[in-house]
């Protein structure tokens, strides 16, 4: 067994980057991701397979950075039984581009 857990580690000053760090307004940060992962499930057509509704995006919702795409990470057996592992969902930085802090623009 293992799990997957990102770490998104700002090279400037060491600390610990927590997901609404990257946004200039939380709740419009809010609104966007959730649309983005309930675009994930039904797009891949996860919905019967759910074992835990998906409800929003935390503080705490894990997530990393690829060249151009935030990609926000739930553990196994979050959203979807155990046997299909973490779930991925990743979304371009340009769709996100007027709500990001400037340096990730």
């Amino acid at each position: 067994d293992h799990r997957v857990i990102p770490l998104t580690i700002d090279l400037k000053s060491g600390k610990n980057v927590k997901l609404f760090d990257l946004f200039r307004n939380r709740q419009a940060a809010v609104s966007r991701l959730n649309e983005a992962v309930e675009a994930g499930i039904a797009q891949r057509g996860l919905e019967p397979a759910l074992i835990n509704p998906f409800t929003s995006v935390k503080e705490d919702t894990r997530f990393y950075l690829l060249e151009g795409y935030l990609v926000v990470q739930f553990d196994r057996a979050e959203l979807t039984p155990y046997y299909m592992g973490e779930l991925t969902f990743p979304i371009a930085l340009e769709e996100l581009s007027d709500i990001l802090i400037s340096r990730l623009r």
